[in-house]
């Protein structure tokens, strides 16, 4: 099923407290809701995790997050007259790199 679609119905089933209970730990435990869990398991058997990434790629995420953020300002600054360091090309060539530099990193496997 293609992500974007929409579900427009709902299917009840009966569960024991038991077997309500199973379901509800495991969905947790994968970070699922109880539907999401059901569906998945209902339509492949099993559940998909996502891909693990190692910390440093996390880390290296969020702090390029963080600088990517600081140059937007600097480069708002810039447009409003308030500095003129920094040519406001370089800036958006910077922006644009960490934007490439952030997306490499979280798709790396």
């Amino acid at each position: 099923m293609h992500e974007k679609e929409i579900r427009t119905h709902k299917t009840t089933v009966r569960l024991s407290l038991t077997e309500l209970a199973l379901i509800e730990s495991r969905a947790l435990k994968h970070g699922m809701t109880i539907s999401e869990y059901m569906r998945q398991m209902s339509l492949t058997g099993n559940i998909k995790l996502p891909p693990q990434r190692p910390e440093i790629n996390l880390r290296t995420y969020q702090e390029l997050g963080k600088i990517g953020v600081n140059i937007n300002q600097y480069l708002r600054a810039i447009n409003s007259g308030q500095s003129q360091h920094i040519p406001p090309e370089t800036i958006t060539q910077l922006s644009e790199l960490i934007h490439q530099i952030r997306t490499q990193i979280w798709q790396q496997d």
